[in-house]
């Protein structure tokens, strides 16, 4: 399978602190800021943010796998690394709109772009996170869901006729 990488997969977004207008595959989760996510200074904990990438990443890899089947077949997608650029404080109350999307879609790694936008429409943070999937008693890596893997091969034949 050829990989293909989504314009802006280097993190270009994070250093330009703009939503890129190309986000592949995205999904949009919707966050309120609870009391519990809050430090002793009343503004969102950066343990928050990383809850919130995790929410955002099991919502994505269900989309493309049975969270079920993954359970049974000990498959886990584990972060290897995250990028987050914090751009405004949250408080308690706070409505947001977490997205999260392909950047690059390899055979058993992806790199996820994601960003929190509150609900005036400010980028509130930017984030990339490294992904794997393994099998979690062998600590194997194992191949993404073939969903996925189909869904960004498609993808990549559809953006290759748009350019020609």
């Amino acid at each position: 399978m050829e990989t293909m990488t989504a314009r802006e997969s280097d993190g270009n977004f994070l250093k330009n602190r703009k939503l890129p207008d190309f986000r592949p595959l995205e999904i949009a989760v919707p966050i309120t800021v609870e009391t519990t996510d809050l430090d002793y200074a009343g503004i969102v904990s950066n343990i928050s943010y990383i809850r919130w990438l995790e929410l955002m990443r099991n919502r994505f890899f269900a989309q493309f796998a049975c969270p079920q089947s993954w359970m049974e077949q000990r498959t886990a997608a584990a972060v290897a690394e995250t990028q987050i650029m914090y751009m405004r404080p949250l408080r308690f109350g706070a409505a947001l709109n977490g997205l999260m999307w392909a950047l690059e879609v390899r055979h058993v790694d992806a790199r996820l772009g994601a960003a929190m936008i509150d609900d005036a429409g400010n980028l509130c943070a930017l984030a990339v996170q490294r992904v794997v999937t393994a099998n979690w008693e062998t600590m194997r890596p194992v191949r993404l869901p073939d969903a996925l893997l189909q869904a960004w091969q498609d993808l990549g034949r559809h953006q290759n006729q748009n350019e020609e």
